[in-house]
C-alpha cells in the first residue's frame, strides 16, 4: 500500500506527510491538490479579488499543523493589490502558501508564478 494520507474530501492518497505521527497526530484537514485549489477559490472572503489579512488569519486557522513561518516566508513577495486600502492577496498564492505551510518548506524557484 502507498504511503501518505487521504484527502479528507475526495479520498485520493496524499503526501503531505508520511503518516499522521509525522503529522503532529491531529492534522486538521488533509487536502489533495485539487481539493485545496477548490477551499481556497470557494472561501468567502471580504474581496472577490483575494484574500485580506483577517480572510487569512480566519482561513489558516483550519490547519492546526501548518508551519506559520513557512506560511509567512512564501507570501514575501508576492504580487497584491491595495483595495479600499487593504492589501490584498491573490487566491493562487494563498494556494502555493498553504502548500509549503503543510510541507513544512521553502517554496521553489519553479513554483513562482
Amino acid at each position: 500500500m502507498d504511503s501518505g494520507l487521504l484527502c479528507n474530501k475526495c479520498r485520493v492518497i496524499i503526501r503531505y506527510f508520511k503518516s499522521e505521527d509525522e503529522a503532529g497526530g491531529e492534522s486538521g484537514p488533509v487536502l489533495c491538490d485539487k481539493c485545496l485549489d477548490h477551499l481556497v477559490y470557494n472561501y468567502k472572503t471580504k474581496n472577490m479579488s483575494g484574500f485580506t489579512g483577517k480572510d487569512i488569519i480566519n482561513f489558516v486557522s483550519q490547519f492546526p499543523t501548518l508551519n506559520k513561518e513557512k506560511f509567512k516566508d512564501t507570501l514575501h513577495g508576492v504580487t497584491c493589490v491595495m483595495i479600499d486600502g487593504e492589501l490584498v492577496i491573490y487566491h493562487c498564492d494563498i494556494v502555493m502558501a498553504i502548500k509549503c505551510g503543510l510541507e513544512n518548506r521553502k517554496i521553489e524557484g519553479y513554483e513562482w508564478d
